[in-house]
């Protein structure tokens, strides 16, 4: 597993178990909780099986908070800044992560194989 993913998935876990608990817990309760929900649960395991259209659907997901935080709710620019770095930037993040890993391991560089220091070989 490479990095960049690994970097992607701790990032979609936190993000996803926020604001799937925030969305249970918020009074009262709206009915598209459930939907939201649902879809902070489903898309990042889909990112996490397949990358390429996972990440993609985690840019596009991203894009309809970003729409859905600045022309919907309207709150005061702190709040709204707030809710883009945290219900936006994770999701859009990981998604880049994910489409720009290509799915290679890089090899650790084995003692004797880097540069050789002068005087010390």
């Amino acid at each position: 597993m490479t990095s960049k993913r690994m970097l992607a998935g701790a990032l979609l876990g936190t993000w996803t178990a926020w604001w799937t608990f925030f969305a249970f817990v918020q009074t009262p309760p709206l009915p598209i909780a459930a939907g939201a929900a649902l879809a902070f649960l489903l898309i990042p395991l889909a990112a996490w099986r397949w990358r390429g259209p996972g990440g993609a659907a985690l840019v596009g997901e991203a894009l309809v908070l970003l729409a859905w935080t600045t022309l919907h709710l309207h709150n005061r620019p702190e709040t709204t800044l707030f809710l883009v770095l945290t219900l936006v930037l994770p999701p859009l993040g990981a998604g880049i992560l994910l489409l720009t890993d290509d799915g290679k391991r890089r090899a650790p560089i084995a003692r004797g194989q880097g540069r050789s220091t002068p005087g010390l070989s």
